[in-house]
């Protein structure tokens, strides 16, 4: 895993920047958006709205239906 982060967007350097080999890579950190699952913490587009499910992403949802084997 490269980052421990909900979204990371690469984005083409701007055309007013100019590039040689002398130019540093920039990084801007923004809030992400969506909403936070309540189970995993990770925030995604949306939550499930279900009574079964409220408030957990689809992957979560996916994990806890699975059968438990052992």
């Amino acid at each position: 895993m490269l980052f421990i982060v909900s979204e990371v967007e690469l984005r083409p350097v701007p055309t007013d920047v100019e590039a040689h080999s002398e130019a540093e890579p920039r990084i801007t950190i923004e809030r992400a958006g969506g909403v936070k699952c309540d189970r995993c913490w990770r925030y995604v587009p949306s939550v499930s709205d279900d009574p079964a499910w409220a408030g957990l992403c689809e992957r979560c949802q996916g994990a806890l239906a699975e059968p438990i084997h052992g």
